[in-house]
């Protein structure tokens, strides 16, 4: 489950994984009155999620990310985002286990690691980071998705946490796998384009 507090303040969003079907979606419940009442609206994972994270963009927009059933460090996950708090949604990538893994997913890093945050610094450019999975980057909406080469995280550790300040200074936590897993701190300046180690426990 994840909850997130929208853009301009009031609006509140819960967003639930819910179970059924293949074909079930995550609902996302939404409110205007700081949780007052709450309308639900249906994200299109693909699959039955056991994970959902949601973000919030600059611009309002929303992205969410389902993790389907994990498994041996390997998590399919699906991208959906909207552009009208979440009444409706696009998908812009979908991988799940199948005998037919679609070509968008076969050699997507999209696939390895669990689902943890989403993170939208600017526009158009998701940052995800998860248990056993390295620091994922889409610079195209979700569309396409690639390992950050200045983070040194993999899928025997992972990243573990992320925040940002404002849109291009931001932090994460995760396992250096070139310093024998030990906790890391990385830092951008630039909305998660390119990191540095701000903080180890190796001496």
């Amino acid at each position: 489950m994840a909850m997130l507090v929208g853009p301009t303040g009031g609006l509140d969003l819960f967003l639930a994984p819910a179970p059924g079907t293949a074909s079930s979606p995550a609902t996302l419940w939404q409110s205007n009155s700081s949780g007052g009442s709450w309308v639900g609206h249906s994200v299109p994972c693909g699959f039955s999620p056991c994970a959902v994270a949601l973000a919030v963009g600059p611009a309002g927009e929303l992205v969410a990310g389902c993790g389907s059933e994990p498994g041996t460090g390997q998590q399919p996950k699906s991208i959906a985002v909207s552009s009208n708090n979440g009444t409706t949604w696009k998908t812009v990538l979908a991988c799940q286990f199948s005998l037919t893994i679609p070509t968008t997913c076969l050699h997507s890093p999209l696939v390895n690691g669990y689902l943890g945050e989403l993170v939208v610094p600017i526009s158009t450019r998701i940052v995800l980071v998860g248990s056993r999975s390295p620091l994922l980057v889409s610079s195209n909406g979700g569309t396409s998705w690639a390992p950050s080469p200045s983070v040194a995280a993999d899928c025997r550790g992972g990243t573990l946490q992320i925040h940002f300040l404002n849109s291009q200074v931001g932090f994460l936590l995760g396992d250096d796998a070139n310093l024998g897993e030990d906790p890391v701190i990385w830092r951008t300046s630039d909305g998660g384009s390119s990191w540095t180690t701000v903080s180890s426990q190796r001496k």
